[in-house]
């Protein structure tokens, strides 16, 4: 952190405590119209000998007591509020890694072989990952017949995570399955002239029908990407649903000649190209306990520095409405509610 110049401005750190205040006005009103009710009983049952039958009765110094514990009362809100001052303003520097996260979208990804399907599982395998992620720059893309990019690289992980959840199989029109073209498209986002500091990580079942993705992953390793894959699906094939509007399946995909399809997890092509840019392969499960090592590996890549950010770092002055509110509740409990009379008035 680097300072820029100091700052007196005043900031409230949970400003959501001065809500409380607003009670203050109410309560004191309250009991304005309770004062102004037990005069008048007073007059009605004793008029002019209240004072008498009650000859230490002062009402200034009741209301001198409720001021200062009111008083008291907006302090503590002060307080909880926690005023700060007296800061500087810094340049927030982060370091870290520029990792793009490319999700299959294709219609096979609707397979049941993992619950609740191949597509929301990995939507949830990501999602546990970027919120797991430190201050690394990431990227979405989501591809079938061919790749497009939802969101470029980016520090801001909330838009990721959301823009991730409205991913669908529709979300990219050209059916098939084109890993070769996820991998081109992330090539593309990262800087050209930087071998290091960047991941991708394809999720995928890595049935691939078109393009020649082992030959993308060849020109992503000289570039320096390294590619982390995970498989989603299981090794045994699972016919993809076609549902009805109500979600009940109608039937399953069948292709050309009129046999169903039975979608299967090709482990092989997807370990082929973790391998040739030093990156791994890992089985999707529905844990999620290959993210760890996932996250350990990207741990141990060099970081680089991106991009600042102004921030003001302010100073906790708290302590100051604090004892304040503790002086005027000790001046309220010394204050006595009625005057010390003389000795011969008390007759």
């Amino acid at each position: 952190m680097t300072p820029l110049f100091a700052t007196q401005a005043v900031h409230f750190a949970a400003p959501e405590h001065l809500w409380l205040l607003l009670a203050v006005p109410a309560l004191l009103l309250l009991l304005a119209l309770a004062g102004r009710s037990r005069r008048r009983a007073r007059t009605a049952w004793a008029g002019q000998l209240f004072t008498r039958l009650a000859p230490g009765f002062n009402g200034r110094r009741e209301w001198a007591k409720v001021s200062l514990f009111f008083l008291a009362w907006v302090f503590v809100v002060l307080a909880l509020a926690r005023p700060q001052w007296g800061g500087e303003v810094v340049m927030m520097k982060r370091r870290g890694i520029d990792l793009i996260v490319a999700i299959d979208t294709s219609m096979s990804m609707l397979a049941e072989d993992v619950r609740p399907n191949r597509l929301e599982q990995a939507k949830r395998e990501v999602s546990d990952l970027i919120g797991r992620m430190g201050g690394d720059r990431i990227g979405l893309i989501a591809f079938a017949g061919e790749a497009f990019t939802v969101c470029p690289l980016t520090l801001d992980h909330g838009t990721v995570l959301l823009l991730l959840e409205s991913l669908n199989v529709n979300t990219v029109s050209t059916p098939g399955t084109n890993v070769g073209d996820a991998i081109q498209k992330a090539r593309a986002a990262y800087v050209k002239d930087d071998q290091k500091h960047k991941a991708l990580i394809l999720v995928t079942d890595g049935e691939s029908h078109e393009g020649d993705p082992l030959a993308e992953a060849k020109e992503a390793a000289k570039e320096g990407l390294v590619i982390y894959t995970i498989g989603v699906g299981s090794t045994e094939g699972e016919p993809i649903p076609e549902r009805q509007e109500s979600g009940s399946v109608a039937g399953y995909k069948k292709d050309r000649s009129g046999r169903v399809v039975n979608s299967r997890l090709d482990e092989a092509t997807l370990r082929a190209i973790a391998r040739e840019t030093q990156g791994q392969y890992f089985r999707g499960t529905p844990q999620g306990i290959e993210l760890t090592a996932v996250l350990e590996d990207l741990e141990q890549m060099e970081k680089k520095e991106l991009e600042g950010t102004l921030a003001t770092s302010y100073e906790e002055r708290f302590q100051w409405p604090l004892a304040f509110a503790i002086l005027l509740l000790g001046v309220e409990l010394v204050i006595p509610s009625r005057r010390r009379l003389p000795e011969g008035d008390h007759a």
